[in-house]
């Protein structure tokens, strides 16, 4: 993908699963992005000194919930709106089912 001016392609994956992460990056930067991974912790300090094109972010985090941390982060960082995609294996869930109508994102 290259470079945007003077911004680089980067996409940030938040997901405590080692395996579904080495995958993601794998694929992404076969793809040409530039991929950093982070826990919900460091999130906050990573997005302060990273400019990212989007954001892949896991529903069911140890230490928050990854839909508070999507609320959160959309509002410290609103450029990120439309750019955090939330992953999860339980879509059905309902507390997932019902963030989601009233917080579209894919």
């Amino acid at each position: 993908m290259g470079t945007h001016g003077c911004r680089t392609h980067t996409v940030l994956i938040v997901d405590d699963d080692a395996v579904l992460r080495g995958s993601l990056e794998s694929v992404l930067g076969s793809l040409g992005y530039r991929v950093l991974s982070t826990g919900a912790r460091t999130l906050p300090t990573l997005l302060a000194t990273e400019s990212a094109i989007a954001v892949l972010l896991d529903v069911r985090l140890p230490t928050m919930s990854g839909l508070s941390l999507y609320l959160a982060m959309t509002h410290r960082w609103p450029q990120l709106r439309g750019r955090v995609a939330l992953m999860t294996a339980d879509a059905d869930a309902p507390d997932v089912r019902i963030w989601s109508k009233r917080n579209p994102a894919p």
